[in-house]
Order: structure tokens, then C-alpha cells, then sequence
């Protein structure tokens, strides 16, 4: 249902985009479909999210699931293959339900790690993408970013789903749940926050929502334009890199 979901979105969304059937996700090609994945366009994407409380209307694993299609959408639309993600971090609010005792420099060794595999493969741009939107979920796809492109394997580059320049999203508030309205609709619940006080600091941090209230800001109309911008700066993201490798 996912894939159908997201198959019809690129669509709608991404006039041209004829691989919006191409499969993107790399544990599901074959051998010769990586092979001429990489052939194609050597770009490997590595989406990094979350276990974290994000409101009672959506569910723990936001940051993971929007990082994850937002790059799959990209991979979709321009070419590369995608990382399954992963949702151990270290560091993050103590929210009921959340996740953040991941061991100190365990991260960093794992995704260093799969980057130099990554460059092995043939991949020549490789994108850590932070899909929780805090320095310490970038930093350790930052020191992987740097290792590979010191190295010389390849170019490496970490960025969240939003690029350089534009404006911070939120918390479980108006900008995630409006992008996920249109990644996974049926995983979104705002009935469950017909009673949340979101005026006060204190009503949001009780809420673990900051940001614009999402029950007033939310909208599918807002995540679909949200959503073909993510996808477009993540889409053309490597461009520059791979002018250098061609060059």
C-alpha cells in the first residue's frame, strides 16, 4: 500500500518523473538491478530517523518514515538506490516511548561503516539524509560524509530532508504532520489532539508538539507542496558532486 501510495503521489506531484515505478529500495533489487542502478546514477541514499513521542495524532517513527520516502520519492523521480533506514540515535527529549540510548560512537562507527561499503560498491555520491531535525541526528552522517570523501572512495554529503537555507520544520506540529498526511495518511490521527492545550509552552511541551498548531495548519495541500520541494532538493542534491566525478 505504501508503494501504491507513494507510486501515485510522484505522480501527481512530479510531472515527468518516469521512473515512478522503478524500484529504488536496495533490499528489494536483484543483483543486476543494483548493478544497473549504480550504472545509471552512482548515488546511494542513507536515511537516518527516530523512535520518538511525536504527539498523540502521529506515530513514533516520523522522522524515519518521512526521511525514508522523501529519498525513495527522489530516487524515484532522478535515479539512486535507498538505504533502509535506521532509527537508533543517540541524545533527544525523554518523551514517553522514545528511543535515545544508542552506545557513544556507536552510530558514527555504523554509518562510517556502511558508507565505505557503499563506496566499494561503485557509488559515487553518497547522501546521509537526518530525517529528526537536531544537530546531534547530523553529526554522525557528517563524520561518515567526511571519511569516505577524505579518504578519496567518493563524495559524501549529509544534510535533513530540508536543505540549506530553508526554514527550520517542527515538532509533531502544522509541517510533519502535513507531510505525513501525504506520505502515510492512514498512520495520522488528530482526533487523538481535540483536547490538547497548544497555546502555552507548557500545553506544548505536555503535547510534545512544537511548532504551528497541526488540528488549524495542517493540510494535504500543504505536504503535497512541501513534499515536491523536499523531493526536488534531495532529487538534485548530488548533481554537483557528480559533475566532479565525471569531470
Amino acid at each position: 500500500m505504501t508503494s501504491l501510495i507513494l507510486g501515485l503521489w510522484l505522480a501527481v506531484l512530479c510531472p515527468g518523473a518516469e521512473g515512478g515505478e522503478r524500484k529504488v529500495r536496495y533490499e528489494e533489487l536483484l543483483p543486476h538491478e543494483l548493478a544497473a542502478a549504480i550504472k545509471e546514477r552512482p548515488v546511494a541514499y542513507v536515511p537516518y530517523g527516530s523512535l520518538e513521542w511525536h504527539g498523540r495524532h502521529l506515530p513514533y517513527g516520523v522522522d524515519g518514515l518521512k526521511a525514508h520516502l522523501l529519498c525513495e520519492a527522489a530516487a524515484r523521480k532522478y535515479g539512486g538506490v535507498v538505504l533502509p533506514v535506521t532509527y537508533w540515535q543517540r541524545g533527544g527529549a525523554s518523551l514517553t516511548g522514545t528511543y535515545h540510548g544508542a552506545p557513544e560512537g556507536a552510530v558514527e562507527e555504523l554509518f562510517t561503516g556502511v558508507f565505505r561499503w557503499l563506496a566499494s560498491l561503485g557509488f559515487k555520491v553518497i547522501v546521509g539524509v537526518a530525517g529528526h531535525d537536531v544537530p546531534e541526528q547530523l553529526a554522525p552522517l557528517e563524520k561518515a560524509a567526511k571519511a569516505v570523501t577524505v579518504e578519496g572512495l567518493t563524495y559524501g554529503v549529509a544534510t535533513y530532508e530540508f536543505l540549506p537555507g530553508e526554514p527550520w520544520s517542527d515538532h509533531a506540529a502544522a509541517y510533519e504532520t502535513s507531510l505525513m498526511m501525504v506520505l502515510r495518511p492512514e498512520l495520522v490521527s488528530l482526533d487523538r489532539i481535540k483536547a490538547e492545550e497548544l497555546v502555552t509552552d507548557r500545553g506544548k511541551s505536555a503535547a510534545g508538539i512544537w511548532g504551528e498548531d497541526p488540528r488549524v495548519h495542517a493540510s494535504k495541500r500543504k505536504g503535497e507542496a512541501d513534499a515536491a520541494r523536499l523531493v526536488r532538493g534531495l532529487g538534485t542534491l548530488p548533481d554537483d558532486l557528480l559533475r566532479k566525478v565525471r569531470e
